[in-house]
């Protein structure tokens, strides 16, 4: 879906996301304008596979790679990322 879709100007949209499984604490935060947000090691490691993703990828934890695997009737297509030669 989002490879094809095109905003009312006709522009694509490119996403980036990290993906972390483990413990969060999450929350209610403020009076004037509550949000509700998620804190801890977890959602940082995700935050930061976030922001140095490439465009239309999805980057995972070694964590989050193992349960996909490991779901009975996997059929999740996961690869290494690679930085030049390096893994």
């Amino acid at each position: 879906f989002v490879r094809s879709y095109r905003t009312k100007y006709n522009e694509r949209i490119f996403i980036r996301t990290g993906l972390a499984s483990g413990p969060v604490v999450a929350g209610v935060i403020g009076t004037t304008l509550p949000k509700f947000s998620f804190f801890g090691d977890t959602m940082n490691l995700a935050s930061r596979m976030e922001s140095t993703s490439e465009q239309m990828r999805i980057q995972c934890s070694e964590t989050t790679h193992s349960l996909l695997l490991d779901t009975q009737g996997s059929v999740f297509k996961l690869e290494e990322r690679r930085n030049g030669d390096e893994v």
